[in-house]
């Protein structure tokens, strides 16, 4: 009897352990579910480096189809990075966002169908997104500004991540494939303007292929010929002329100026282009002038020296959605002059004119166009700050059930900082900026790049051997003592 009743209580308790050990693996499976898709993702990185602005996360969730996200990495520092944004895209998107990674060393053929269809080279490190029909691919160089150094300081440039643009990018790129129609954007011609075919040094060629990039199509016009502006023009940009537009023409561009249009005039030193005075009516004057500033310059050797440069340093910027984020950045302007934020008849003008861009204190606006070697003179030069860049705003106008917005114009001294020989990622980014704005897709504008952190650890080189003995000998030294001590112990 005895035995029966402590066979049967043997058998209770083992059925209690695998009960036990059931419900345990049960309620394991049951809180991993609930983790895996309930869950709560926090940045607690010092600068937020991943976190989602309202803007691009807006954009995310009102999504009423797909977004597929492909990335094609050979070989680059901002590949983590990238991955890391697009988790969070993924996040907020949920189902909306759909990503695939192209490895072009281990899925050679898959890599070979994208370089095809979407026409690059396949050396190149890109980013996709595809949207219905529509697509885009965002460059490694839109991604991230690389630490080459000091323009006017030489030397190489390595492969030093300086500012991450990655959600900027990424949100333009979802912003334009859902908006559908592309902005038409015609260039001036005929009087010397900065050619956009054009794939020498001198040449707009590597503009034209970002701003295609950026869904921006770009046309040229000569007004001389069609005696008017299309009207589906968004925006008309003169890229630096070298001699006057006639009457007709700049008649043409007022009409255009007066129902709501866009114009960007880029008038480099001493050129006249017969626009001054229409430029005038909104309240900015191009003074004459070149803008120097006193910059480091290498030696070689690791030796520096002070000279002084034809090129505007910007270090001021207003608080305006165009540059808001080159805030923290000195973006370099050569070969430009200065702008003068005049009175016009109209009192209500100069309220509506803001100084985009200007220099620091130690540059100056040299009238003395012929001495090489530029000194300041108080007498005939201008002291620093020094605005190199100006923009007019309208405002909005009411229209049919929506606001409109205004004539818009924006003055820049100078147009060789998009040649092929001197354009940069920051130029670039400020020129779409500056266009996104004057046709009001402002959904991307004021998404600042992120900046690495970098945290240094200095130790002295004796405890740099103290830490090389530590991790090369005493602790595995250790381990082994403790291991032969427990297998002696054993044996006895």
């Amino acid at each position: 009897m005895n035995e029966n009743n402590a066979s049967s209580s043997r058998r209770l308790a083992n059925f209690n352990v695998v009960i036990t050990v059931l419900l345990g693996l049960l309620i394991l499976i049951a809180v991993n579910y609930l983790s895996y898709r309930h869950y709560i993702r926090k940045d607690y990185s010092l600068n937020q480096y991943y976190q989602l602005t309202p803007k691009s996360i807006e954009i995310l969730k009102n999504l009423k189809e797909p977004i597929k996200i492909t990335t094609y990495f050979l070989n680059s520092p901002i590949q983590s990075q990238v991955d890391g944004l697009i988790q969070e895209y993924q996040f907020k998107g949920g189902e909306k966002i759909k990503v695939e990674r192209v490895d072009p060393v281990k899925n050679g053929e898959r890599a070979e169908e994208l370089a095809k269809k979407f026409k690059f080279t396949g050396e190149e490190n890109l980013v996709i997104f595809e949207y219905k029909d529509r697509s885009k691919y965002i460059t490694e160089k839109d991604l991230a500004d690389f630490d080459g150094g000091n323009p006017m300081m030489g030397g190489g440039a390595p492969r030093k991540v300086r500012a991450f643009k990655g959600e900027q990018q990424f949100t333009s790129a979802i912003q334009t494939l859902l908006e559908g129609k592309a902005s038409k954007i015609y260039f001036t011609t005929g009087h010397g303007e900065k050619d956009l075919a054009e794939s020498t040094a001198k040449g707009l060629s590597d503009l034209a292929i970002r701003l295609k990039g950026a869904n921006l199509i770009t046309e040229a016009i000569n007004l001389s010929q069609t005696g008017e502006i299309p009207k589906e023009t968004d925006a008309i940009v003169i890229a630096g002329p070298k001699t006057p537009f006639n009457p007709a023409e700049i008649e043409a561009i007022s009409l255009y100026l007066k129902e709501k249009g866009k114009v960007i005039l880029m008038q480099d030193p001493q050129s006249v282009s017969g626009l001054e005075p229409l430029l005038e009516q909104y309240g900015m004057k191009f003074q004459n002038n070149v803008i120097i500033t006193k910059a480091m310059m290498s030696l070689g050797s690791g030796m520096t020296a002070v000279s002084n440069e034809a090129a505007a340093i910007a270090e001021q910027y207003a608080d305006h959605p165009v540059s808001n984020f080159l805030k923290g950045y000195n973006f370099m302007i050569p070969g430009a002059r200065g702008i003068q934020i005049i009175e016009t008849a109209d009192p209500a003008i100069k309220s509506k004119v803001t100084a985009l861009v200007s220099t620091g204190d130690k540059s100056w606006g040299e009238t003395n166009f012929v001495d090489k070697k530029p000194t300041f003179d108080p007498v005939t030069d201008l002291k620093g700050p020094i605005t190199a860049i100006a923009l007019y705003d309208g405002g909005e106008v009411p229209g049919e059930g929506v606001n409109v917005v205004g004539t818009r114009v924006v003055a820049i001294g100078s147009s060789t900082f998009l040649i092929n020989r001197n354009i940069d990622g920051t130029g670039v980014d400020f020129i779409t900026s500056l266009i996104n704005w004057m046709t009001k897709k402002e959904t991307v504008l004021g998404i600042s790049p992120k900046v690495p952190q970098e945290y240094a650890l200095n130790l002295s080189p004796m405890q740099m051997t103290s830490i090389t003995w530590m991790a090369l000998l005493i602790i595995p030294g250790a381990t082994l003592f403790i291991g032969i001590l427990v297998w002696y112990r054993r044996r006895r």
